[in-house]
This record gives C-alpha cells, sequence and structure tokens, in this order.
C-alpha cells in the first residue's frame, strides 16, 4: 500500500547495512519513527483517510533517503529507515531532525486538515548493537523516550550507564 519495504523485506536490508558497517568500520543508523495519535485519526476520520496518512509518510520519506538507504513501514503505523553510512552520531542527529521537519504537516482529505508529527528513535550501528532484532528495541525504546519528552520529536539512544536518552 505505501510503496516502501515491508517488515520481512527490511530485516535483510538492515541485516545487510550492520555488516557493511562492521566490515568498513563505519557507523550506521537505524531510525523508528511511530506517528504521534495515530489511532485518533483512524477512529476519529476514518481508516481511508489513515491509509492516505501512511501513504504521504513513506512518500515523504523515500524523497530523503540516499540511494543504498532503505525505508520500510515495519507495523500499522510504525517505519523505520536504514541510513547506512553516517560519518558520526551528529550526522545521524542531523538526519533524525530532517526527517522531523518532513513527517510534519498537514494533510487534507475530504475536506478535513489533518495534522500530522512523529516520534523518532535512533540506534546507531554497530555501536550501540549490532543485532536487528536488539537494534530495532533500542531505538523503539528511544522513540518511546521522545514521545514521553511531548511527542513530535526524536531521542538517540543512550546507554543504560550513561545519561538519559535525550529528547529534541
Amino acid at each position: 500500500m505505501t510503496g516502501v519495504l515491508n517488515r520481512s523485506q527490511f530485516r535483510p536490508r538492515l541485516i545487510s547495512a550492520i555488516s557493511h558497517a562492521k566490515r568498513g568500520q563505519s557507523l550506521g543508523a537505524v531510525m523508528l519513527l511511530d506517528i504521534d495519535d495515530f489511532k485518533m485519526v483512524n477512529e476519529r476520520i476514518g481508516h481511508h483517510v489513515g491509509d492516505a496518512v501512511l501513504k504521504e509518510l513513506a512518500a515523504r520519506l523515500s524523497s530523503i533517503v540516499r540511494v543504498g538507504d532503505s525505508v520500510g513501514r515495519i507495523g500499522g503505523d510504525e517505519f523505520a529507515v536504514v541510513f547506512e553510512q553516517i560519518d558520526a552520531t551528529e550526522h545521524a542527529r542531523a538526519a533524525a531532525l530532517k526527517m522531523r521537519e518532513i513527517t510534519c504537516f498537514e494533510l487534507e482529505v475530504e475536506e478535513a486538515q489533518v495534522p500530522i508529527t512523529t516520534s523518532i528513535g535512533v540506534a546507531l550501528f554497530p555501536e550501540h548493537a549490532d543485532e536487528p532484532a536488539t537494534l530495532l528495541k533500542l531505538a523503539d525504546q528511544a522513540m518511546y523516550d521522545a514521545k514521553r519528552k511531548g511527542k513530535n520529536a526524536f531521542a538517540l539512544y543512550t546507554p543504560p550507564t550513561a545519561s538519559a536518552n535525550v529528547a529534541i
């Protein structure tokens, strides 16, 4: 429906990106995006509007990733993006800010204005983990930290020994 990878197609891309990063001793990032208050869109306006939101979000995400990066819809209103190679943690933050910027919009559907924002969690590989399920779990933890801070935010996973995740 969205034109991006599904969960089963996304996993091999993430595995490949992790392997590439480990071989090249480089850094990659996985970002998990969850549409804020998406359930209310479906319940109050209708599932057809929810579908339009999902399609628009997929198109926006796909429009800004580089060749070699991957976008997938891995759950109902959850998307994931793999950045195969980043130069530093600061570049992951800059990419997350750009993601937040393009995923904050109003969609007009049947004369209704539907405001959309996302909460984004970021985990780095192989720095934080080098196994797909663990990376997604860490990105999910960071994403929920962003939601707790007020939504329409992103958080970079911070290992437990460091200070708490920071939402921006």
